[in-house]
């Protein structure tokens, strides 16, 4: 990651959160707005250039998200056991990738978010 990478990163689980704040730990130039509350702030002082998603019905907020302004790309977190897709009038939630934790286990998520962004 050559830039800053600025993450809201949204999760009722506060341990959940702990291990994607854990994930970036080793990453240079990263900056993480954490949340608890889908009612993230809609102004930030510095916008973020990407969404990590994590909860139960993951689409219906994004979708809140990105009726309320957000455009970002957005990584959502899954359990290992879902294989989730994205119907064709989920479009509207584009650019998205599904990463499971078992790839956040492995190291993993701060190359998916980077390869999410040279794609979106």
């Amino acid at each position: 990651m050559s830039s800053v990478l600025r993450a809201l990163v949204i999760s009722p689980n506060v341990e959940a959160l702990e291990q994607i704040q854990a994930a970036f730990k080793a990453a240079p130039n990263v900056e993480l707005a954490l949340h608890t509350d889908w009612l993230a702030p809609v102004q930030h002082t510095t916008a973020p250039n990407v969404l990590i998603i994590h909860g139960d019905a993951p689409s219906d907020w994004l979708r809140t998200l990105r009726n309320r302004g957000y455009r970002q790309p957005a990584l959502v977190l899954t359990s290992d056991t879902d294989n989730p897709t994205i119907a064709p009038l989920e479009d509207d939630l584009r650019p998205l990738e599904n990463v499971t934790w078992a790839v956040m286990r492995a190291g993993w998520l701060p190359h998916c978010v980077d390869s999410l962004l040279k794609v979106g």
